[in-house]
Formats: structure tokens, sequence, C-alpha cells
């Protein structure tokens, strides 16, 4: 992700390799409503739109298309919604088919049990989520309360170990699982 990337996705729209689509119709964010959603100051948003923003904020912004999408999901035949996610993640369907398939745990279950019904270490789910290994145990400790930008980067990494479990599973399953996993807190 750019700078650039990130000012399409504040404008409403979200990007794939062939196109630009529009995630918020009839509707931009101004910045100040990006670095909110985001829970960055409105300086450091500005700064990821003049240069690069960190993996954690790519994987945020993910999650809040995500939550702008769900109602064009709904409508859309089975095939297609797992499609557009697919799109929204970056995986490929060579890698939905390829990925393993996890035991899928939410978030809110502690960072801790997430990680360990994964099986990743820290240092694995460090490199995921773009930080330093003693930055992420100071989050798995619960030192303090988890950054807004951080809670949106697991759900992003929640979303594509489940998406393989999504795409072979029950149409009616989906919706329900995306809610549950947009619900949760990463606390």
């Amino acid at each position: 992700m750019t700078g650039y990337d990130l000012r399409l996705w504040r404008s409403g729209q979200f990007w794939t390799r062939d196109e630009v689509r529009s995630i918020r119709i009839g509707s931009r964010w101004r910045q100040e409503d990006a670095a909110e959603q985001l829970g960055v100051t409105l300086r450091t948003y500005r700064t990821y739109e003049q240069y690069t923003p960190p993996l954690v904020v790519e994987l945020g912004v993910q999650i809040l298309s995500l939550q702008t999408m769900l109602s064009e999901l709904a409508r859309l035949p089975f095939d297609q919604a797992i499609n557009r996610l697919r799109t929204l993640t970056g995986c490929t369907k060579q890698e939905l088919g390829v990925m393993p398939t996890y035991q899928v745990a939410m978030p809110s279950l502690g960072l801790k049990q997430w990680r360990s019904v994964l099986k990743w270490t820290q240092v694995q789910v460090a490199e995921k989520l773009g930080v330093t290994i003693r930055t992420y145990k100071s989050y798995e400790q619960g030192a303090y309360k988890l950054p807004r930008r951080v809670i949106l980067a697991i759900q992003a990494l929640t979303l594509r170990v489940m998406l393989p479990q999504l795409a072979n599973g029950q149409p009616d399953d989906l919706l329900p699982q995306l809610w549950l996993l947009l619900q949760t807190d990463g606390a």
C-alpha cells in the first residue's frame, strides 16, 4: 500500500491490480475522519498519505473497507462475495487452495489464546502485524490498551485465516461469521 492507495481508500474506493472500485458510493471521508477510524492522530495520518503507511495500517484499512462493504456482500451471490473478500485481502484463488486451514479463533478470546489456537509464535504474529517482537509482547501481556489500528489489523489477519473456511463453507455462514469478526474488540 502506498500513500496514493490510502488516498483512494479515503475517497471511497479500493484498489485491485486491475481496477479501482467504489466502496462507499457517494461519500468521501475527510482526513480527520480516516484518522479517527484508524485510531491515529491527524498528523500521523497525513504522514501516512504522504509516504507509505505501515503494515498495521494497511491491514486496518482492509477491515474498515469490509465494514463498509457488508451490505453489498449480503446482496451478492456467494461466489462473488468470496471473490470480493479475496480481492480485499489480497488472497489469490491459488492461495485460498493452499493456505492451511486453521481452527479459527476470534481475537476477543485474548491475544495469547488467539495466537495459540492459530499455532503461531509471537515472532510470527509480530511479523504479520509489522511490529517488533517487544511491541507485540507488550500487547499480549496487556501492558496497555490495544490501539485501534492494532485491533483492526488483528481482525484483518483473522479474516485472512478464515477465508479458506468461508470459501469452502456454507453460504449462509458467511455474513454471520463476518459480523462476529467485526464485533470483536481485540482484548
